[in-house]
């Protein structure tokens, strides 16, 4: 059985972003019925609060003078916590059509923000899981005497509640989870990497 499942997973067809029911986009897995309304509230407090920490990750170190504006930008966290805003802001908006205007039609394929939406949602689960393992595992295990929080609250919101958020969204999403998307998040990690690279032979460095 697992070979037949892993035979089906791996065909080409499997890396297009194509589904046959949309309502999985927009209703739970938790519903027993075909409202939008549940998910619509969920993901808007999810993209409201995702947006606020976003904001104070931005302003809290600039007020204690810990960071430069321009060197947010070369943190992975802050990358990753972008995507998290971006894939709640989808999120809603897929489930807030479906609410506010009719259910979506996948008759011609699905609609680009749906399409939209579950990249971001296939590269955001794995970065921000990595992100928390990666800074509570080993950057803040190590003898490094760098000062990484400035903020001890931001600190945890930015490693911790960032995999939180998405594992809400994990658990409470209803469309599939595909193998062959497992390319998605390796794009997005080769383009930090070609960042990173490109930024320190370019002579940034970190604060």
């Amino acid at each position: 059985m697992l070979c037949v499942c892993a035979r089906a997973e791996c065909r080409w067809r499997m890396c297009l972003l194509e589904h046959p029911s949309p309502a999985n986009f927009y209703v739970s897995c938790w519903q027993s019925n075909r409202s939008a309304a549940p998910l619509l509230l969920l993901r808007s407090f999810l993209f409201l609060f995702s947006t606020c920490v976003v904001l104070a990750s931005i302003a809290v170190p600039l007020t204690l003078n810990s960071l430069h504006f321009g060197h947010w930008f070369i943190y992975l966290t802050h990358w990753g916590f972008l995507l998290i805003v971006l894939t709640t802001g989808f999120g809603t908006a897929v489930s807030a059509y479906a609410f506010y205007k009719k259910p979506i039609d996948a008759t011609f394929g699905l609609p680009w923000y749906v399409k939209t939406y579950w990249i971001l949602y296939n590269i955001t689960i794995p970065v921000s899981f990595l992100i928390t393992v990666f800074y509570w595992g080993i950057l803040k295990t190590s003898a490094n005497t760098v000062n990484f929080a400035p903020n001890p609250v931001l600190d945890i919101m930015l490693h911790g509640v960032n995999s939180v958020v998405m594992l809400v969204e994990l658990v409470c999403s209803a469309h599939p989870s595909r193998l062959m998307h497992v390319m998605q998040p390796l794009y997005f990690a080769g383009a930090y990497m070609l960042f990173s690279v490109i930024y320190f032979l370019a002579g940034g460095l970190d604060p």
